[in-house]
């Protein structure tokens, strides 16, 4: 398991949108391989006053950092807004610097390839370091987004143990850029995220902002229509018995804080069992929204993130631990 809380070091003063949750800070070393650990930080709900860690906490958020080579760490303040967000929902939180950024060993890559065995890897702790975990939730913010983009859904990669999944990709590169930060790996990351959105068993939440200094809305448009139309696909053809068939749907909805706002989502009206597979991919683009998410931004996004991952899929009682 992981350490005991009396070994944690005390929250950071900095304030966060939603201000800051009661919640211990763990420093972690978490292996990758022979020649690489990561430096990563545990943070750890707790219930009260009194520092007692919470006893129901079986979720965890794993988030990635923007790209190393222009100084992105764990350390990012979009990171820890985002930390903030998912303690108050009683999960655990992991942020970790990929391999050689800040602490951690080994060598920062150019495509961004073995940097995803790092996410893998801290997935991996978690999975056998939390006591009965059964939801974990992968976000990545800017580049991070593009390494969480080629991780298979939690499910796969631990089936029997993770019983509900979800991806949210915040601020994610497109175009000559993404080609940059990938050494022009892109058509290995396009085919590795189209197995990701054509996922039954995963959520997926994708969110950009209409003022991103980087990518155009015309640009964050056609990747959005191109998801939905991979995912209504997949949501289609996915049925669990013949003539049992998924409903397919597509629908606009007018948010508070986007005028963009789609959803596609998966329901079997004749077998409420088949639903814990909730089959949703939602579009988010916030107005005024930019790619660094400061200020009033940061706070639009956290409740965006915030009000979305209260409305994950539940778990069906045949996976309920309680």
């Amino acid at each position: 398991m992981f350490p005991s809380p009396s070994s944690s070091r005390p929250p950071s003063p900095a304030q966060t949108p939603f201000g800051t949750p009661p919640q211990h800070f763990i420093d972690l070393r978490i292996p990758v391989d022979e020649d690489v650990s990561l430096q990563a930080i545990l943070k750890v709900p707790i219930t009260d006053s009194n520092l007692n860690v919470s006893r129901h906490s079986n979720s965890v958020a794993i988030i990635s950092h923007p790209w190393s080579w222009l100084g992105g760490s764990m350390h990012d303040q979009v990171l820890h807004n985002l930390s903030e967000v998912f303690l108050k929902l009683d999960y655990h939180v992991i942020l970790f610097n990929t391999r050689g950024v800040g602490e951690s060993s080994g060598r920062s890559s150019f495509t961004g390839i073995p940097e995803s065995q790092d996410l893998r890897a801290a997935l991996g702790w978690a999975v056998e370091e939390i006591a009965n975990l059964h939801t974990a939730v992968l976000v990545g913010y800017s580049y991070g987004s593009l390494i969480t983009s080629i991780v298979p859904s939690p499910i796969q990669l631990y089936p029997g143990k993770i019983k509900r999944a979800a991806h949210i990709l915040i601020s994610y590169p497109l175009g000559p850029m993404a080609s940059f930060l990938t050494f022009f790996n892109t058509p290995k990351y396009t085919a590795a995220f189209d197995k990701v959105l054509a996922d039954p068993e995963l959520d997926v939440l994708l969110v950009y902002g209409n003022q991103d200094q980087f990518f155009s809305t015309k640009k964050y448009g056609a990747w959005s229509t191109r998801c939905r139309e991979i995912r209504t696909k997949a949501v289609t053809e996915s049925s669990a018995h013949p003539g049992d068939h998924d409903e397919a749907e597509l629908v606009s909805v007018q948010g508070s804080n986007s005028p963009v706002s789609t959803v596609v989502s998966g329901t079997n009206a004749n077998d409420p069992t088949k639903r814990k597979k909730p089959m949703k991919l939602e579009v988010k683009m916030l107005n005024h929204g930019d790619h660094f998410w400061r200020g009033g931004n940061g706070k639009r996004l956290s409740k965006t993130v915030s009000e979305w991952v209260e409305r994950l899929q539940p778990l069906h009682p045949e996976f309920s631990s309680d």
